[in-house]
Parts: structure tokens; sequence; C-alpha cells
């Protein structure tokens, strides 16, 4: 995803662009854009987490300060900064740092369209719920109730079916952020785009919610997966081996070759 734009967009596994990650790419878009700016190194890999994490801190201190004041908001951040499984999380490869800092950024538009009863910062937050459904899919999701129930009782003074409008608008509008990228592959031709992996039909809806949802909990999921991986079939049928060197990566800048074993050892 980092050496070809054509992988980058479809989320693809392989060089070759034939099948997909298995599940949505929105937190690998950030890491290969990363890895294009700087190289191919483990702390390129590493610094959107990184970034992820403190930004979450500074968001959550401006969400908590805005309902509580100075002291609560710093509070909260500072138990958020030194919670070891945050450090952890903020410092590997995976997904979640993005999804939180997500999440938080909708709560804290939340917190502001509960204070002042506007629309507009109840849209944003439909955006950044949206933007975590790329992230990691259905567990974005699951903060939409307690978004939904803090508008709906502690909004201003207004009429609930007003409120239920606003709701009802931003639902719609972390749909249509949710199910874009989905349906934007959806409309390419199969033959056009890599095989959609976790799926037995090729189709991201199916890795999404079924793969990704439903068979999670049902403990069908790996019967969802579908037959082997075309990127093992194409490599067998061009005598193409499969192996480190399949596709070169560019070094990061600032990394020194060094000779092994070194001169005068034996």
């Amino acid at each position: 995803m980092s050496q070809s734009w054509h992988d980058f967009v479809f989320g693809a596994f392989d060089p070759a662009g034939t099948v997909t990650v298995d599940k949505l790419p929105g937190a690998l878009w950030v890491q290969a854009l990363s890895l294009r700016i700087f190289g191919f190194h483990i702390w390129a890999l590493v610094l959107p987490q990184v970034v992820a994490g403190a930004a979450t801190v500074l968001v959550l201190y401006r969400a908590v300060r805005r309902l509580a004041g100075p002291a609560a908001g710093l509070t909260a951040a500072a138990v958020l900064a030194v919670t070891p499984v945050t450090v952890l999380l903020n410092r590997g490869n995976i997904s979640d740092s993005l999804l939180i800092l997500l999440l938080v950024l909708a709560a804290d538009a939340t917190s502001a369209a509960v204070l002042t009863g506007s629309l507009r910062p109840l849209l944003m937050a439909g955006v950044w719920v949206g933007l975590a459904f790329q992230t990691k899919m259905i567990q974005a999701w699951l903060a939409l109730p307690a978004l939904a129930a803090a508008y709906l009782l502690a909004a201003p003074a207004a009429r609930l079916r007003a409120r239920c409008a606003h709701v009802a608008l931003a639902g719609l509008v972390t749909a249509v952020i949710s199910l874009s990228w989905m349906t934007a592959v959806t409309l390419v031709p199969a033959q056009d785009r890599p095989y959609v992996d976790g799926s037995a039909n090729d189709s991201v809806y199916t890795q999404v919610f079924d793969y990704n949802g439903l068979g999670r909990l049902t403990g069908k999921w790996a019967t969802v997966a579908g037959p082997p991986s075309p990127i093992i079939i194409a490599a067998k049928e061009s005598g193409q081996l499969l192996n480190a060197e399949t596709f070169g990566i560019k070094a990061s800048w600032h990394t020194v070759t060094r000779r092994w074993p070194p001169p005068g050892l034996t």
C-alpha cells in the first residue's frame, strides 16, 4: 500500500494487488502515507499511533473541561496518558489508537452539541464516527447509543421532536461516511480490483458485517472466509515464489546499510 496507489485505494494485501486485507483499510491508509513520506522503518510505521495517542489526550482534556472544568479535564487526560494499555496501544501498529482518537473526537463534538443544542457539532460527531468505522468497522458504532442518548437527554430545552430530528440527521451522516468506501469498491468491476479477503463471494459487505461482524458472535467467522487466498492461487499459477524478496521495499531515509559479518569477524 505504501508503494502502489492502486493497492492503497483498495487496501490490497500483496504487491500485485490480487487480494485485500481482511478488514477495512482506514488505519492502514495512515500508516502507508507515513511510510511514503519517511520510508519503510518501524518508527515510521508506529509514528501515526504515537501521534493519535498524544492527540487523544488533548481532545479528551478539551471535552471534559467543557463539561466539568479544567481540573476534571486535567485529571481525565492524565489518567488516559498513564494507563498501561493506552501506552501499549500507542507504541504498536494496530488500528485501535486511531479508533479511540476518532471516537473521542466524536464525544468532544457531542459535548459541544449538548451545551449549545446546535446541529452542526452533532453532524461533525457523525463524521468522526463514520471515519472510525473505516478504521475498526462495527466496533465504532458501539458508541452511537451513548452519544445519541446524551444529546436527547441533555441538550438545551427544545422540543423532543427537534432533538430526535437532529439525531436522525447525524445518524444519516454516520451511515453515509461509514459505507462510502465499501459502496465505491462494490461498484468497481471484480476484474479491476483485488479479491475481497474474508468473504466467500468477493463482497466487502460480507467481509465487514459477516466475517468481521455476525460471524464473530456466532463463532462461524472462519466458514465465511471463503476459498484459499487468490494471491496464493495466482502465485502458484505463475510459478512465482512468495518470500521476503517478492517485492522490493525502499528503506527509510535514515537507514544505514551495514555489512554482515563485520570486517574481522569470522
